[in-house]
């Protein structure tokens, strides 16, 4: 090596190293501060400081394990302090951001991050963001804005800086299979939070609810439906009859709870993967039709007998016979979304250029509400509170026909990347590189259904938080196989 370039490098790495120690030594005195204050004022969230300082300190140098533990306490669905949109794995995203800006200053400008094909659509809808935030109001109490829920703001910008922060992160094979084990663990336990209402408000799950009693409707099991699907869908059985039954086992409790849309979801998902995969895309099609006339049977021919919440989520499929009151509901549903959709774009208009942005007043609202309107849910309820059940309504009256054009592009740009990772990783033979897979075809899904199906602010940061996870992972398996081209690769 050239004896100037050694020196150079030499010199480099020192300044780092250095920089770090200082980052270090600040961190520890801040520590020392915290104790000595939460010990003198008994105050419990500087004692809980105290206790995650170290833990923060750590996992500042083990970028890779904060990121998978930020995704698997996602899965859990727990909050902070019961306060809507902080979660421990939001903590962790910030944990991450502000690691990579530290590290990035001090090693200099990192390469990997220097173009991607989302890269502008998410600056300019954090530039959107803050447009909408300074013109409408922030939703923030404490910058002492009158108007409530902002938290969605800080959630989306946290994840586009989450997303522009992580793409040179490296997960080696181990944390990957520890990322898989315990998202299924953790899946059981976002399952009996939702059961027994602990679950935080910043998923769509939360919003839904506990159990609905009068249609036993099995709301609780979607976190563990959606999160061990997935991993279902990639372990590789040992015949295909157990691939059937398991396959018919999630679709059967996703039909206990109810939702038509989450049932579609599984139909989907199992859809693209297959479809991922597959080389002759016409014996493909061919045969998901077969399928597809064998489950239409099957529904026909079990929804008299079904549970209330399996004949909700079926009573869309010609042919099946539901009770009528539960038939009722599910029509009444179709017709009241139907009604929601025609106020909303009629109210449009009045915020076509620069929306009206997610955060409301609260007493304006509730001083123009009615029992009546709450009770119903009205469409004038559904305005107020930002629920119009539509991605393409919710892009166009919070953000604008800008937000509406930067968010598509954005989604499309996602999509894109999901569907050239999903493609790319049938050269790999490993169950890592089937869940990458199959979790690129669920975040092609989000991105359809939220523009077909039913679509929130909310939903537009699970894609995002989805994204990130699918690019971390399916670079990591890229990378892994570049670095072993001679090797067989077993993830």
């Amino acid at each position: 090596m050239n004896p100037e370039l050694s020196k150079n490098l030499s010199k480099k790495i020192d300044n780092i190293y250095l920089k770090k120690s200082i980052i270090n030594i600040f961190i520890i005195a801040l520590g020392v501060v915290l104790a000595f204050l939460s010990f003198r004022t008994g105050n419990r969230m500087l004692m809980i400081g105290v206790l995650v300082l170290p833990i923060a300190l750590m996992l500042m140098n083990r970028l890779e394990l904060a990121f998978i533990l930020s995704v698997i306490l996602e899965a859990t669905e727990f909050s902070i302090g019961n306060i809507n949109y902080l979660t421990p794995a939001i903590a962790l995203q910030i944990l991450i951001i502000v690691s990579s800006l530290l590290n990035r200053s001090m090693s200099g400008r990192d390469q990997s991050n220097k173009y991607f094909l989302e890269k502008m659509p998410l600056i300019c809808f954090a530039i959107l963001i803050f447009v909408i935030m300074f013109s409408r109001g922030s939703g923030l109490k404490f910058l002492g804005s009158e108007t409530w829920g902002g938290g969605i703001y800080i959630q989306l910008l946290v994840l586009i800086s989450f997303f522009l922060s992580i793409r040179s992160l490296y997960i080696p094979p181990k944390l990957f299979k520890r990322l898989i084990i315990f998202t299924f663990f953790a899946s059981i336990i976002a399952s009996f939070n939702q059961r027994m209402g602990w679950a935080s408000e910043i998923s769509e799950l939360s919003s839904i609810g506990p159990i609905n009693v009068k249609s036993q409707r099995l709301i609780w099991l979607l976190p563990f439906i959606m999160g061990v699907f997935p991993i279902a869908l990639a372990m590789k059985w040992k015949t295909k009859m157990m691939n059937v039954i398991v396959w018919l086992s999630f679709v059967g409790m996703m039909g206990l709870t109810g939702f038509r849309s989450k049932l579609v979801a599984l139909f989907m998902l199992t859809f693209l993967v297959g479809l991922m995969k597959t080389k002759n895309k016409s014996i493909y099609f061919i045969k998901t039709l077969l399928l597809t006339i064998a489950v239409w049977i099957l529904a026909i021919a079990v929804s008299p007998a079904a549970p209330p919440g399996l004949q909700r989520a079926i009573s869309f499929i010609p042919g099946t016979q539901v009770a009528s009151a539960t038939d009722k509901d599910a029509i009444d549903s179709i017709e009241w979304r139907i009604e929601i959709w025609k106020y909303c774009w009629e109210m449009a208009q009045e915020y076509f250029w620069l929306g009206r942005g997610s955060a409301f007043n609260v007493k304006d609202a509730v001083a123009d509400l009615t029992r009546t309107d709450i009770v119903t849910f009205s469409p004038w309820f559904a305005y107020l509170t930002r629920s119009y059940h539509s991605g393409p309504l919710t892009l166009l009256i919070d953000y604008g026909f800008a937000g509406l054009l930067i968010v598509s592009w954005l989604l499309f740009s996602i999509a894109k990347s999901a569907w050239y990772y999903g493609i790319s990783m049938n050269q790999y033979k490993s169950l890592s590189s089937r869940y990458c897979q199959v979790l690129c075809a669920w975040l092609f899904w989000e991105i359809l259904s939220f523009y077909l199906v039913y679509g929130q602010m909310a939903k537009i940061a699970n894609i995002l938080a989805l994204a990130a996870v699918v690019t971390v992972l399916a670079r990591s398996i890229e990378r892994y196989k570049e670095a072993h081209l001679n090797k067989e690769i077993k993830i």
